[in-house]
């Protein structure tokens, strides 16, 4: 993730000053990471399993817009393949969009 000004770049402020991260991973390990984003709707979150799924390196994909979680899992040789994904992922929420 690129940082300006120590300000993590997709980080988003609520009103009270408080920082609010677009699109962060919240866990990795081999073979499977788990995103979260307060932007996740239900409608883009069943779009995400569908069209994520059509990937040939994706295993399993599951988000949930109440938690705002999206879960990959891939084989562990694929791993490039995900971060390029996160980063096109990380652009999309940064906006505050779902498309």
């Amino acid at each position: 993730m690129a940082v300006v000004d120590n300000i993590p770049l997709g980080t988003r402020y609520r009103a009270n000053n408080t920082a609010e991260t677009a699109f962060t991973c919240v866990h990795a390990s081999s073979g499977r990471r788990r995103y979260r984003t307060p932007y996740l709707t239900e409608e883009f979150a069943n779009v995400l399993e569908v069209c994520l799924m059509r990937l040939p390196f994706v295993r399993t994909v599951r988000a949930n817009a109440a938690s705002g979680s999206i879960l990959l899992i891939y084989p562990p040789e694929d791993e490039a393949h995900i971060l390029v994904l996160a980063e096109g992922l990380e652009a999309i929420f940064a906006e505050g969009r779902t498309a």
